[in-house]
């Protein structure tokens, strides 16, 4: 396992206005929230969840004791029976399916054409090998693992993408692996010596394999094997993997839609950044509704600047930045 750090540059010429997968998708959903985030910007806290993640993709990177000493660090270390669970769970996967990382971390930067004060950027969390082909990696953690959404997820497709700008690795695809945030539930073993075949144990069907070939060997009792086909179809899995590919037509794309909003935001956050958030409280033309009102953290600040008559006031703009501070929102 390599453990290496690269930037990938492509005529970068600064500039101080930087886009990612993050903000355009942002921008794209709400131009009014990305130019609050902007004029409203302040440094994200960490929080318990941020942190964890951090440690988590640390150890994989550089070692467990990495990650604990950053859990340490940050006054986490009554998570770190937890990330010790969760890492051995990762290699342990990574090594039944036989997927070698070669390289970990790598940064790219991608100078859009007709914005060349402006850089694309991003992260890919490894390279790895995998049944004989290049493949990216990116890791996950969760509360519950859901997958449904991996085989559309344009954050996939945008570091495919970035690779076949930049013409690097070559990838065949994105390994897409999530491990859930919680201690794996063993198996329930009877009196009898026997494992439990009870639907409601809410073991992994990885756990009860390892604990069945512990206990039966090649000899499993038929029951048991009934009970290990239902759990595949049924369970809740500990960890999981999605080996998602795109088409060509997928990535250019993609691309084209990068092209098209690198632009737009650049000029946007630069009209805020030089006139004012209210210089562009018509371009964005927000329309908030009931959702905004329930889901949105930026919702106190919308509200008070749209309610705004063309003025704000200097100690009213430092106390809503204030209110920022538990946010974990993505601000560039």
């Amino acid at each position: 396992m390599c453990n290496s750090t690269k930037t990938v540059h492509r005529n970068r010429t600064g500039g101080d206005v930087m886009s990612s997968y993050s903000s355009l998708s942002a921008f794209t959903k709400c131009k009014w929230k990305r130019a609050l985030n902007t004029y409203f910007k302040r440094i994200p806290q960490n929080t318990d969840a941020l942190v964890f993640g951090s440690a988590y993709h640390l150890s994989i990177e550089k070692g467990l004791s990495e990650g604990l000493e950053y859990l340490r660090k940050n006054n986490l270390e009554d998570k770190s029976d937890l990330l010790t669970e969760m890492v051995v769970r990762f290699m342990k996967f990574i090594g039944e399916h036989n997927i070698k990382i070669l390289e970990h971390e790598i940064k790219f930067e991608i100078t859009v054409e007709g914005c060349e004060d402006n850089v694309y950027n991003g992260y890919i969390d490894a390279i790895g090998e995998y049944n004989g082909e290049i493949y990216l990696m990116e890791f996950k953690t969760a509360s519950s693992i859901s997958i449904e959404h991996v085989n559309i997820d344009s954050q996939m497709t945008s570091y495919l993408w970035a690779c076949k700008e930049l013409e690097i690795y070559n990838p065949k695809g994105v390994l897409w692996i999530c491990n859930r945030k919680a201690s794996e539930k063993q198996p329930t073993l009877l009196k009898n010596g026997n494992l439990s075949t009870a639907k409601n144990q809410g073991v992994p069907y990885r756990a009860y394999k390892e604990k069945a070939d512990e206990i039966y060997g090649d000899n499993k009792p038929q029951n048991i094997l009934d009970f290990m086909e239902w759990l595949k179809q049924n369970e809740s899995p500990s960890i999981a993997m999605v080996v998602t590919t795109r088409t060509d037509a997928q990535i250019d794309a993609y691309g084209n839609l990068v092209r098209r909003l690198v632009p737009e935001e650049t000029a946007l956050l630069r009209k805020v950044r030089e006139n004012g958030i209210l210089s562009v409280k018509e371009e964005c033309c927000p329309f908030p509704g009931q959702l905004c009102m329930k889901s949105c953290d930026r919702k106190d600040i919308c509200k008070y600047i749209l309610e705004q008559d063309g003025v704000l006031v200097e100690e009213d703009v430092d106390e809503l930045r204030k209110t920022l501070e538990d946010s974990v929102d993505d601000i560039e």
